[in-house]
């Protein structure tokens, strides 16, 4: 049980400390049972975090993670805008789900829930938001490309969809095109509208996926963020 979560890293363990799981994907929330002899007592207080983020997150009559607007709840709001805020709580229930062992019931739950969320989020965004309009809504920026398109990798690998697979591509893709220094081998600064900020540092997600060799194509090779000025 959580052998896996040697393999994580340190950014692994750090996201493993705000996850865990629970419940029935349909209904209200049940516990897990725990296998012989109960969880480790790291791995109870994840499944105690992520309760509570599906008690204050998740959307149990709709079976996804409910509209947040920068990051906070809205009942109110009909659609989602961006899938960054989304990402942050995927990426704790991805986590989980691959340190679990096969078979686990909470390893299960947490892939009917990313199943789930992952339909939500074809129905609730466009191929087009999905993939590009850069500048808008969901990728308005270069790091909210790379984060989605890590949010695509895990649905990629939970559910098996090749769609998935296929969008991850096309964002990092279109996203390095439209952000791309233009000179100086091309590196990627973090603008929001080119060429309006030389800001370094978020430009490394997107470098991180483009060394991904799953999600790397026909013309898509490793960026280097470009050095500050002198």
């Amino acid at each position: 049980m959580f052998m896996r979560l040697a393999a994580l890293g340190v950014t692994g363990c750090l996201l493993f400390a705000f996850a865990g799981c629970v419940p029935s994907s349909s209904g209200a929330p049940v516990p897990p049972t725990p296998p012989p002899g109960g969880y480790p007592p790291f791995a109870q207080i994840a499944l105690n975090a992520q309760q509570d983020l599906y008690d204050n997150f998740w959307d149990y009559g709709k079976d996804h993670i409910k509209f947040t607007p920068q990051g906070y709840v809205n009942e109110r709001e009909r659609r989602q805008e961006m899938i960054w805020d989304h990402g942050i709580m995927i990426f704790s229930m991805y986590t989980l789900w691959f340190a679990l062992d096969d078979g686990d019931v909470v390893k299960t739950d947490i892939a009917g829930k990313l199943a789930s969320q992952w339909e939500f989020m074809k129905k609730n965004f466009s191929h087009e938001q999905l993939t590009a309009n850069f500048g808008g809504s969901p990728n308005i920026a270069l790091d909210d490309a790379g984060w989605d398109a890590m949010v695509y990798m895990i649905m990629y690998h939970v559910t098996g969809d090749e769609y998935a697979l296929e969008v991850c591509k096309e964002v990092i893709q279109g996203s390095y095109d439209y952000w791309k220094d233009g000179d100086t081998k091309n590196g990627l600064w973090y603008p929001q509208i080119p060429p309006v900020s030389r800001r370094r540092g978020r430009n490394k997600v997107q470098i991180y996926l483009l060394r991904k060799p799953n999600v790397r194509g026909a013309g898509i090779h490793a960026g280097y963020g470009r050095p500050q000025p002198a």
